[in-house]
């Protein structure tokens, strides 16, 4: 009975493992599966929209933000098609505590989206809707009288397009109604 027990707990965990590693790579469904094309600096000066260093969809950049000045944030400008969904995503290093967001301007350099703040890593997503798009490294906390500095990577990924399934009917009986319930042939109803 143990030895059947254990059987069991086995191919239940190596079941569990099979679906999250399918998850996994499932979950990413993003257009580059290769490594970058290239490893490119950030581009100093990069703080305005006139000076956004230019980004490919197949690079990868290599940048380092500060809180100091405080007005030492980063643009990237990343050429997009209109109704593709893109995915930014960038990795911080030697953070400390200093927290690092994405900001996604649209082709006018109107606010869009933004990143959760962190010291670690983040992503957003967004759906284009002109020619190009604006990416902006911000550095958002803490307030503090100290320099802290971070190293981070950016990605800009195109997110790939899935099918939306064709939903089945809701009613599979003669003389039923759009939201599934079925009535007698006569169309009243007898309490």
């Amino acid at each position: 009975m143990k030895r059947a027990y254990a059987l069991v707990l086995a191919a239940v965990a190596f079941a569990g493992l099979l679906m999250i590693a399918a998850a996994a790579v499932a979950d990413r469904g993003l257009s580059r599966a290769a490594p970058p094309a290239a490893i490119i600096d950030e581009g100093e000066p990069n703080d305005s929209f006139e000076e956004a260093t230019g980004v490919g969809l197949a690079d990868t950049v290599s940048g380092k933000a500060a809180n100091e000045p405080i007005t030492d944030t980063d643009f990237f400008v990343v050429q997009t098609g209109s109704g593709l969904t893109y995915r930014a995503e960038f990795q911080a290093s030697g953070a400390g505590v200093l927290l690092l967001k994405l900001v996604i301007y649209d082709h006018e350099r109107d606010y869009f989206t933004n990143s959760t703040s962190s010291g670690g890593g983040a992503s957003v997503s967004w759906t284009a809707y002109g020619d190009k798009c604006y990416i902006e490294v911000q550095p958002s906390g803490p307030v503090t009288t100290t320099t802290l500095q971070a190293n981070y990577t950016l990605d800009v990924l195109r997110v790939a397009a899935t099918p939306t399934p064709t939903p089945e009917p809701a009613h599979r009986y003669p003389n039923s109604c759009a939201w599934g319930h079925a009535y007698p042939r006569g169309g009243s109803v007898r309490a």
